[in-house]
């Protein structure tokens, strides 16, 4: 029989009680962090302890608001959270009241398998929120980046055969190409529950509009702290239906998301070149990046404040209103 100090709490579900075994592993590389407890759990309570350990959200769609109940830290390797939940063994004294007069154990033995989040995902509940916080950005999102080198095209007419004056100045007939450095940008933002409508899974509140009114489109103001207006041009998102804990289906969604460009080009003056890029700025023969417009329908002029592409605010990407 345990003490009363042996018995411990979930977080997540403070009713689901446990005791822990003296068994306990842990490993810690360079390139992989894992760690297992055990527990002893009531039988009745074997589902609940799951989702308490490992984790589950649930969307209000009154309030088109989402609550987190994030996975359990290791109490001591506190940078890895559970992220499996194994059958052991039963125990206890077993009675006939199972399915077809089978055994039935009063309590269950489970292995807790622990992680370290991939990605750096910061697992945040409701109260971690930051005060500066306007959409669900700051968590449950794994963040990659993969540098690479782009083909960019001068126009035709900007380059020469010959800078000297002469028979041999003239122009290159065709297009001329650059190569400038550029990256993709992953957010995978995981366990979005669904909400069922006659049978169909769709995405919660308004967010599936609101991702259509992002996509093909470029960023107009600075995204997550770190990317200026006019370097992100969102693709098409992933959409993936995952279980949760709980047994209840969540989206996993992926956005992708190309950089062109890395500092802020808003404040330089129409007609002016740039050291660098942007979605709407293409190079020229001195090198500088210059804003593009589109050609007006006549007598029309240009609107040089208006971007070639179709700005956007990116932050809808994680919002439910």
């Amino acid at each position: 029989m345990a003490l009363p100090s042996q018995i411990l709490v979930t977080a997540n579900l403070p009713f689901v009680t446990w005791e822990e075994s003296n068994f306990a592993a842990w490993s810690v590389r360079p390139d992989a962090h894992t760690a297992t407890r055990h527990a002893q759990v009531d039988g009745a309570q074997v589902n609940d302890f799951m989702a308490a350990m490992l984790g589950y959200s649930v969307f209000n769609s009154a309030t088109s608001t989402l609550a987190r109940y994030p996975p359990e830290p290791h109490p001591s390797l506190t940078w890895m959270v559970a992220r499996e939940v194994e059958f052991v063994r039963e125990l206890g004294v077993p009675t006939d009241g199972g399915t077809d007069d089978s055994l039935l154990y009063p309590n269950v033995e489970l292995a807790v398998n622990y992680e370290r989040p991939e990605g750096n995902v910061g697992w945040f509940g409701d109260a971690d929120m930051p005060p500066a916080a306007t959409d669900e950005s700051w968590r449950y999102v794994r963040f990659a980046q993969q540098f690479s080198l782009a083909a960019r095209i001068i126009p035709r007419g900007q380059l020469l055969f010959t800078a000297n004056p002469g028979p041999g100045q003239f122009p290159v007939p065709e297009p001329g190409v650059a190569m400038e450095v550029t990256s993709t940008i992953t957010l995978q933002w995981l366990q979005i529950p669904t909400v069922v409508a006659k049978g169909i899974p769709l995405l919660p509140g308004s967010l599936e509009g609101n991702i259509a009114a992002v996509q093909g489109r470029v960023n107009n103001a600075t995204f997550l702290g770190l990317y200026p207006p006019r370097t992100l041009f969102c693709m098409a998102p992933k959409l993936e239906i995952k279980p949760m804990a709980n047994g209840l289906p969540a989206w996993d969604i992926t956005y992708q998301l190309e950089r062109r460009g890395a500092t802020d080009t808003t404040g330089v003056a129409n007609g002016t070149g740039s050291e660098d890029a942007a979605w709407d700025r293409i190079r020229l023969t001195d090198g500088l990046f210059y804003r593009v417009y589109r050609k007006p329908i006549p007598p029309a002029a240009a609107d040089q404040s208006v971007s070639i592409f179709r700005e956007a605010d990116f932050t809808k990407l994680f919002k439910f209103a």
